[in-house]
């Protein structure tokens, strides 16, 4: 059974604890299902600060928060159910650094089920079946610090379709998590940094980990003549991949020709006009007051027009169907 901590969610002493352990959100990462692992290696190292939520982030989740209670309503409503507030953070009882903050717990005598609630915008994340890789993992996460049987995701997508996946307990893919959060563990008790990966993340937070060169060169010879080559290589296969990928794109933008596209087993391509919308001309019609021109001091009209809330009638008088084609595929993943 998981030790309770006296740390109430939401609160800053909650906060500080995440810091000294991987929570469900962080074994997303470690999975490799986004994000960046030397990034949360820094984080948790303390040696480069969690990035603050940009304010269109902030807001979505201020908005999570809010749908809560009522994303859990409607699962009771539908599963009969009764679901209780697991407001402390647990901690797996022999891994110190595991830990996991739930959203609601079966309130049925002698069930053990977590019930993780979510709000999502992008009804395709959750069109086929399964769960996505980076909630399985979150999951799968809580299942093992709790010892439980079973997990439900209720999420509400967009409009108000609220879907329930059942996730059962799979001890083969916790066995595999716990691995890869144990090695992570280490690199961040030696305060090494672990290997690195080709993500954005990563760049930034090497940048800040290295914000400014000493002046120096380092003699040449082992590793960093290796990595030297590998560079090249990789230059000169990128040069080559990049020229290869624009020869083929120009074929089939040739063999479309008048057509929107083709499709088959394996995926579907397309070539057909973007929507190009004139957006000075809707800001124009919306007549935007002088002061909420000003805060765009870029004239980003898309901005201005976006922050009067055109009505889409607006948006079509002056939208031009027929703007650039753009090419788009869509490749299936092959079967293992």
């Amino acid at each position: 059974m998981a030790v309770v901590l006296p740390v109430r969610q939401g609160t800053d002493e909650w906060r500080a604890a995440r810091q000294h352990g991987l929570g469900s959100s962080d074994a997303a990462v470690v999975a490799g299902e986004r994000g960046s692992i030397v990034a949360l290696w820094g984080e948790k190292t303390g040696l480069v600060p969690r990035p603050e939520p940009d304010t269109e982030l902030a807001e979505r989740w201020a908005w999570g928060h809010r749908m809560e209670p009522l994303v859990a309503d409607a699962y009771t409503e539908r599963t009969e159910r009764p679901l209780r507030r697991a407001a402390r953070m647990l901690r797996h009882p022999e891994v110190a650094f595991a830990l996991a903050s739930l959203d609601r717990v079966s309130a049925v005598k002698g069930e053990r089920r977590i019930v993780e609630i979510k709000v999502s915008e992008l009804d395709a994340k959750w069109s086929d079946g399964e769960l996505p890789g980076d909630v399985k993992a979150q999951v799968q996460h809580q299942l093992w610090v709790t010892g439980y049987d079973v997990a439900d995701v209720a999420v509400l997508t967009r409009y108000w379709n609220l879907r329930i996946f059942t996730e059962e307990r799979d001890d083969a893919y916790i066995d595999d998590l716990a691995y890869l959060e144990r090695d992570l563990w280490g690199y961040v008790e030696r305060r090494v940094p672990p290997p690195v990966d080709g993500s954005e993340t990563a760049q930034r937070v090497l940048s800040r980990l290295y914000a400014r060169a000493n002046g120096q060169m380092l003699p040449p010879g082992g590793d960093l003549d290796l990595l030297a080559d590998e560079m090249r290589q990789a230059q000169i296969a990128e040069k080559a991949a990049g020229a290869r990928l624009s020869t083929v794109k120009n074929a089939i933008r040739a063999v479309i020709g008048d057509a929107d596209g083709f499709e088959g087993p394996w995926g579907r391509i397309t070539w057909k006009n973007n929507r190009a919308i004139d957006w000075p001309a809707v800001a124009a019609e919306l007549d935007p007051p002088a002061d909420l021109i000003a805060e765009h001091t870029s004239i980003d009209w898309k901005a201005v027009a976006e922050t009067l809330r055109p009505r889409s009638e607006v948006i079509a008088r002056h939208t031009n169907p027929d703007g650039p084609r753009v090419l788009r595929a869509s490749f299936k993943e092959e079967s293992a």
